[in-house]
């Protein structure tokens, strides 16, 4: 009978520690998705009044952050050091998103996919009614630990300018929250066990 409970719980602990980490899954899924698209980056210049070679500054990032170059050329050394730090970031995150990958594949029922969803809509909602400046601040203030505000004449601020960050923001929740929809109906489909 304790060893019974001993598994129950064990199930439990692990069924609810994958339903907190659903909503970090599906906004990490729904970023990597946009960040190394270059037409995404193209589409959204076009809408945030960028730089006029905001598309090769856009490939030149892009390259810079899959390993392909190890400098930007055109950014200043403060821009080049955060950019170092975003790419150790990014790094981070994708071991991360592997490793729940593998957990909510190998682990997935109708139970962690509704809940999960349902976690990550309240979520949305709290981004939603948080004014976007106060969001961008606080999640450099937290992720970063160098110089992450820059002049209005460096190229990465005329680039990368809010507006840019903003549309990102925006389709990235779009995104994620097509992809809850999505696990909820999927998870109609699924039988009470894990697959």
């Amino acid at each position: 009978m304790r060893f019974r409970v001993t598994s129950f719980s064990v199930a439990n602990f692990k069924n609810a520690s994958l339903i907190l980490c659903f909503p970090i899954f599906i906004l990490l899924l729904s970023s990597f998705l946009l960040i190394f698209n270059p037409y995404f980056y193209n589409v959204l210049f076009s809408f945030s009044n960028a730089h006029q070679q905001a598309q090769e500054f856009g490939q030149k990032t892009i390259d810079y952050l899959e390993y392909k170059t190890d400098f930007i050329q055109g950014f200043q050394q403060e821009e080049v050091n955060h950019m170092f730090e975003v790419k150790d970031k990014i790094f981070v995150l994708n071991v991360l998103f592997i490793f729940l990958l593998i957990m909510h594949v190998f682990n997935i029922t109708r139970q962690i996919l509704i809940y999960g969803s349902l976690l990550h809509f309240i979520l949305l909602f709290l981004f939603a009614i948080l004014p976007f400046n106060w969001l961008f601040i606080k999640f450099h203030e937290v992720f970063f630990t160098g110089q992450w505000s820059f002049p209005s004449s460096y190229v990465m601020v005329q680039v990368f300018n809010q507006k840019f960050f903003y549309l990102f923001f925006l389709h990235i929740v779009g995104f994620s929250l097509l992809l809850s929809v999505v696990s909820i109906i999927l998870a109609h489909f699924l039988a009470e066990k894990p697959l």
